[in-house]
């Protein structure tokens, strides 16, 4: 073998090392770190929980589902994007079955989605869960599971979404994916950005 083929093959293989060590490192939270952002996030996304349930069940009484979805479709996301806001922070609610095309996974996402539902249908218990997403970012994920107050709009047609619900829906989302629910499935993922 030529000297310049081997200066080659070491330069490239050092360099290969190179970068999958940075890779590590930078994918690598400490155990104080992982902790405060497990905090942090549990504490954002039950906020954002509450204002978002409350507004909800307000609608709800007001006008019904009608009423509810129609808030959902117009309050869901600015009241999501003021928190993020007010926490200096990306929030999210994606699923691997969306209702609003805006609120589809990103690739980390869509993995982390996968890996929960896998657990579930595993009969495992889920968690949130912190992940270094580039050199400096970090992302909280928490499991959403489906409520009693889920099913009106996300249970199963005819079953615990009336028809004439799951007809209101569509006029609002017309690629709506995200019906068929039962009680205590897995429904989604809180997405908070750091």
């Amino acid at each position: 073998m030529k000297l310049s083929n081997i200066i080659l093959i070491s330069t490239m293989t050092s360099l290969l090392c190179l970068f999958s060590c940075n890779n590590d490192t930078q994918k690598r939270l400490s155990q104080e770190e992982t902790t405060e952002y497990l905090m942090k996030g549990k504490e954002i996304t039950q906020s954002t929980f509450k204002a978002l349930s409350s507004e909800l069940k307000a609608a709800l009484a007001r006008g019904g589902i009608e009423e509810a979805i129609s808030y959902c479709n117009i309050q869901a996301m600015p009241i999501t994007d003021s928190l993020a806001k007010a926490y200096d922070v990306k929030i999210k609610r994606t699923s691997l079955k969306t209702r609003n095309p805006d609120n589809a996974p990103n690739e980390k996402e869509q993995e982390i989605l996968e890996g929960y539902l896998k657990l579930h249908q595993q009969g495992d218990s889920l968690k949130p869960s912190v992940h270094r997403i580039g050199v400096d970012k970090v992302l909280f994920t928490a499991p959403i599971m489906v409520q009693p107050l889920c099913l009106n709009c996300h249970g199963e047609v005819g079953k615990s979404l009336q028809q004439a619900n799951y007809e209101i829906i569509k006029k609002h989302y017309p690629d709506d994916q995200a019906s068929g629910y039962e009680m205590g499935d897995f429904r989604g993922i809180w997405s908070v950005e750091f």
